[in-house]
């Protein structure tokens, strides 16, 4: 649906394969949010239950206890549990994740088995297990990981996760929203609806991005970004794709101690440097990972009135600037970002807001409404799809 009516557009000439697009990410939330401890257990050994009925009946009939099968068939909730019926249920629920793997792993099926992994990891992430012995018999105690750092929020879907952007952490996935950026008074379009994990960094999204273009026949002129998406090899490989990444750079992270980078006068092509004290480096070279160390003179650096600040005496006796292979890129775009001319042209980034609000507030975007990262997919076409239509019916009007 999403691609007829993307490349009607294309046909009519309403989306330019040589044109302007901007893109950005916003959140969308799993309907499962955050669960306690002792439901996340319940339900990774259900899983692993489920799986084990599923792909091994005969197995399953023959070797797993009554008492467990009729266990997890029934709904549970530790909602209103005190702290120590609580302990006591998670003891009982590990112990019989313990039992079925040690049933997997005498049939030797444990290889097959996904959710057993993930029901052992489910264990590790949350809680502590320790074995005590009473009169010769082997009891199982937990304690329960406070502020444990989750990988797994639904054992059955393992691709969502815990997102953070700024003061806004969800769990669930992100879609990247490509729209096109024409001037002001034209109907743009939604050219991408890109699915993807809650915590990947929109600078690992480029690829897929031009994937997405690639497979409509688009190479974009320019593609307007927020500073997330901007690096200095994002503008190169950009460029060699024959489109200008336009956003701002980030402001660097490093910490104010003396003298940074930005307070050198840097030449990119001898890769030459002079310090804000006006002397020149002696030479450059190049490390492993590409990346170009300029190199002061060490009899400069002794007499210098700001050697302690600007030098690490525990490893230098002079100044070493340490530059990224795509330092020319992110030098040029420092200096470009502060005209008007950049200014003016990055107007028209901001539009994309206006258009995942739409998404948000009249396609009910922001709650997963399907389950698997193939209905979340599915969500994110329909939306763009809703929505192409009805800037395309307007665009006709």
């Amino acid at each position: 649906m999403f691609d007829k009516i993307l490349n009607l557009c294309i046909e009519k000439g309403f989306v330019k394969k040589r044109g302007k697009l901007r893109v950005d990410a916003t959140h969308i939330i799993k309907h499962i949010n955050r669960i306690s401890t002792t439901d996340l257990i319940y339900r990774s050994v259900k899983a692993l239950c489920e799986e084990l009925e599923h792909k091994f009946e005969a197995i399953y009939e023959e070797t797993v206890p009554l008492d467990i099968k009729e266990r997890y068939e029934k709904k549970f909730s530790s909602f209103g549990m005190s702290k120590q019926r609580r302990g006591d249920k998670q003891a009982e629920l590990v112990q019989d994740g313990l039992m079925l793997q040690a049933i997997a792993k005498e049939c030797k099926i444990e290889a097959e088995l996904i959710q057993l992994q993930i029901m052992l990891t489910v264990f590790e992430e949350n809680i502590i297990i320790k074995e005590k012995e009473v009169n010769e018999k082997i009891f199982i105690e937990t304690e329960e990981i406070q502020s444990p750092k989750q990988s797994i929020f639904d054992p059955k879907d393992t691709s969502i996760q815990l997102g953070k952007k700024g003061k806004t952490t969800w769990v669930g996935a992100k879609c990247q929203i490509i729209e096109t950026a024409e001037s002001k008074g034209s109907i743009n379009f939604i050219v991408g609806v890109i699915e993807e994990p809650a915590q990947k960094s929109d600078q690992k999204s480029h690829k897929a991005i031009k994937e997405n273009n690639d497979k409509y026949g688009l190479t974009p002129e320019k593609l307007y970004v927020d500073s997330n998406y901007v690096s200095g090899e994002a503008i190169e490989t950009c460029r060699n794709n024959k489109t200008e990444l336009m956003g701002h750079l980030p402001p660097s992270s490093a910490k104010k101690t003396g003298f940074n980078v930005e307070d050198f006068t840097i030449d990119c092509k001898t890769y030459s440097a002079v310090c804000p004290m006006g002397k020149k480096s002696r030479k450059a070279s190049e490390s492993k990972d590409g990346r170009h160390i300029i190199h002061f003179n060490k009899i400069d650096c002794k007499v210098c009135p700001h050697f302690s600040q600007c030098v690490n005496t525990k490893r230098n006796n002079a100044k070493h600037l340490y530059l990224s292979k795509n330092y020319k890129e992110i030098l040029e775009r420092r200096t470009v970002q502060q005209t008007q001319e950049f200014k003016d042209e990055m107007k028209l980034r901001p539009a994309i807001e206006g258009t995942i609000s739409e998404f948000v507030r009249v396609h009910g975007f922001r709650k997963i409404k399907y389950k698997g990262q193939k209905g979340r997919q599915f969500q994110c076409y329909a939306a763009g799809t809703a929505m192409n239509v009805r800037r395309l019916l307007k665009a006709i009007a």
